[in-house]
């Protein structure tokens, strides 16, 4: 809209309300002394306000400080409701699913990200968050005396079953037991 207005191909803007036009004062101030410089007028339906006239120029200028001021008093409610959250101790965003004792006693017993990772079935970043997390908690001389301690590589004799996808049907056999307590065996698509 704003290339069509600078190209002198719009000669007068309609928009419901100023706030879906500009997002704060400094940009609606802008584009009202650009549509100036090009002589085009800015109507607001919803405020009935047109920039054609001196007093409409007012009007529009208090209404859209206003609307900065609603704007700023929202976020900082909103910074002091997390805080607050926060102080009382309740959790703020997405629950943890990584298997934090698997992770912390991986770590500790010497594994590397990467095995603890494979292993545990996460990222090597969610180890690290982990290993963090366990850092905080323990301190981080504490941490390092119990992985000396370890000194010895585990020999880990867990190996995650594979996914299966479900786009790529695989033959599985499994054991069902019927009521009186045979075993049938079933292939499974």
């Amino acid at each position: 809209m704003m290339i069509a207005v600078r190209n002198g191909e719009i000669d007068r803007v309609i928009v419901y309300s100023f706030s879906r036009f500009a997002r704060s004062v400094t940009h609606l101030l802008k584009a009202l002394e650009e549509f100036k410089g090009l002589k085009v007028s800015f109507i607001s339906v919803t405020e009935q306000i047109q920039t054609d006239s001196p007093m409409g120029k007012a009007i529009f200028v208090i209404l859209s400080a206003i609307s900065q001021l609603e704007r700023e008093l929202l976020i900082e409610r909103v910074r002091n409701g997390l805080a607050n959250a926060k102080a009382k101790g309740i959790h703020i965003g997405r629950k943890k699913t990584r298997p934090s004792e698997l992770i912390r006693k991986l770590y500790l017993s010497g594994v590397t990200y990467r095995e603890a990772g494979r292993i545990a079935g996460v990222s090597s970043g969610a180890i690290g968050s982990e290993v963090r997390l366990l850092k905080e908690e323990l301190g981080v001389e504490k941490v390092k005396e119990l992985r000396r301690k370890s000194n010895r590589r585990p020999v880990l004799a867990y190996k995650p079953a594979p996914i299966l996808n479900e786009m790529e049907p695989m033959e599985q056999k499994a054991d069902i037991e019927s009521t009186k307590g045979d075993p049938i065996e079933m292939t499974i698509q």
